[in-house]
């Protein structure tokens, strides 16, 4: 296993460091250094990916490019996660969400379609680009075999492919964990026959650096729409995952694991307790409800625990959590280790724009927390629908939109123009103020942020450009193609001081 040392030791720093009534001076230095955002964009409706004047970008790989002589990167490109493999070298793990009947029309392109990407980079005069002679370039999809841990093992040891992978999280010994998310699609809407759901909605693990190793699916953190999975260290040393279940109406979740060293890496997702958030609105207060066989609410409904687990949603309503407005990205803040949580939107309760909610706990392990409302959407804030999330080094919030490409441009969505990327400090003068920084093609979604080590450059994932005909970004042979880049930040961006 491999166990990046800079990488352990910033996990733990932001885990539990920073949680530590005797951590002042790191936290006074992180106030201090928080920037200011300099500029910022206004909305637009233009088939282009807008940035701020000085800001440049560059495409690193877009859908059927080659990665190796035998594959290529696949579609609708989402999550993205960067490994440095040193000072000019890095692996980027890239999520393939969806796709498009209508582009791919054969099953068994559709197959080598979705899944995930490994693609090499090399920086050349301080930019990141493709490496096509990197030997760790390859393809996880549809077909590749994974092995299964947890309460699920007892019943299949394992499992063909991976799909519906939306966005994910990177563990602390560098591997990635990437999150089934909307796997009802295959069957509903691409027709895939003799497909079994409870295959899917599951947390996958792959180690980017070791092709030969046999990647899997853990299922003590529960099936459901799997948006992402935000890491944490309690007190204790034990692991904690948050992650929530991108529905309407669906729930937030937390795992947290049996044992405690941090140095048993990937087995620390085989066994510990699942945990599911129930809210007190009027007193701002909440507390995890443990969905275990153990509790005498849910064991009379299930089987066995691998049963409750392959339907954590039922289990989650027997004990009565609270549904949210679909719980999509949660991140934790490198400042305080505080939750964010994406509720996109919810317009079956009245709830068109969204919010990001922050849950605070003294300790990740503790089962009661507090809750406050960071940022509302809508045309007061200036975003809508947040999505994907993600922090830079200052503290900043780092949201992706998600509005739906038939409702762009359209009441209540007009004032907004296209989905856009926004940064939001937390932390100085400008915290819960919302700066637009980039603007997505026509019909196209920004997901999957991530920055490389330096936090000099942001990697972006444009998603379904041109959906429903509407635009021609990045077109190749007359269709538009997603693609994720590599932004490289400058002062025009951002303060620096």
């Amino acid at each position: 296993m491999k166990m990046n040392r800079r990488h352990f030791l910033k996990f733990l720093g932001l885990s539990t460091v920073l949680l530590s009534s005797c951590n002042h001076e790191a936290v006074e230095n992180l106030t201090r250094t928080s920037p200011n955002i300099l500029n910022g964009i206004k909305a637009t409706n233009l088939d282009d990916f807008i940035l701020p004047e000085g800001i440049e970008y560059k495409i690193i790989r877009s859908w059927k490019d080659p990665i190796n002589p035998s594959e290529y990167f696949g579609t609708n490109n989402d999550f993205t996660c960067f490994f440095e493999n040193g000072p000019d070298s890095a692996l980027l793990w890239v999520n393939h969400e969806t796709l498009d009947p209508k582009l791919i029309p054969s099953i068994e392109e559709q197959r080598k379609s979705v899944g995930g990407s490994v693609i090499g980079l090399k920086k050349e005069a301080g930019e990141w680009s493709f490496d096509s002679h990197n030997k760790l370039n390859r393809r996880y999809d549809a077909n590749t075999k994974f092995s299964v841990t947890g309460p699920l093992a007892s019943k299949k040891t394992s499992i063909t492919g991976t799909l519906a992978n939306c966005s994910g999280g990177k563990t602390p010994w560098d591997t990635v964990l990437s999150c089934e998310e909307n796997y009802q699609y295959f069957d509903e809407k691409y027709g895939w026959k003799d497909f079994n759901r409870k295959d899917y909605g599951w947390v996958v693990e792959i180690d980017p650096f070791n092709p030969d190793k046999t990647p899997v699916k853990h299922s003590a953190l529960g099936r459901f729409s799997h948006e992402n999975a935000a890491m944490a260290q309690a007190a204790s040393g034990q692991l904690v995952v948050y992650m929530g279940d991108d529905k309407a109406d669906e729930h937030i979740y937390k795992f947290i694991s049996k044992e405690s060293n941090i140095k048993l890496g990937s087995k620390l997702l085989e066994e510990g307790a699942l945990y599911v958030a129930k809210l007190n609105k009027k007193k701002n207060t909440g507390e995890w409800l443990e969905l275990s066989m153990s509790n005498p609410k849910l064991k009379d409904h299930f089987k066995d625990q691998a049963d409750l687990l392959i339907n954590t949603r039922k289990a989650a309503k027997l004990l009565n959590a609270t549904p949210m407005n679909r719980p999509e990205d949660l991140e934790l803040s490198p400042f305080d280790s505080s939750v964010f949580v994406a509720l996109t939107k919810n317009p079956d309760r009245g709830v068109d724009h969204g919010s990001i909610l922050r849950i605070t706990e003294k300790d990740h392990s503790d089962l009661k927390f507090s809750f406050d409302n960071f940022i509302v959407g809508g045309e007061e804030s200036g975003l809508s629908c947040p999505d994907n999330l993600c922090f830079d080094d200052k503290a900043n919030l780092w949201v992706c939109t998600d509005i739906s490409g038939d409702q762009l441009g359209k009441k209540p969505y007009k004032y907004h123009g296209n989905n856009s990327l926004f940064v939001i400090p937390t932390q100085g003068k400008d915290a819960g103020k919302a700066v637009r920084v980039a603007s997505a093609p026509l019909g196209a979604e920004l997901t999957g942020p991530s920055f490389s080590d330096d936090y000099k450059t942001l990697f972006l994932s444009i998603q379904h450009p041109g959906e429903d005909g509407k635009g021609s970004w990045n077109s190749k042979d007359g269709v538009p193609r997603s693609a994720v880049v590599a932004i490289k930040l400058t002062g025009y961006l951002l303060n620096e001081s």
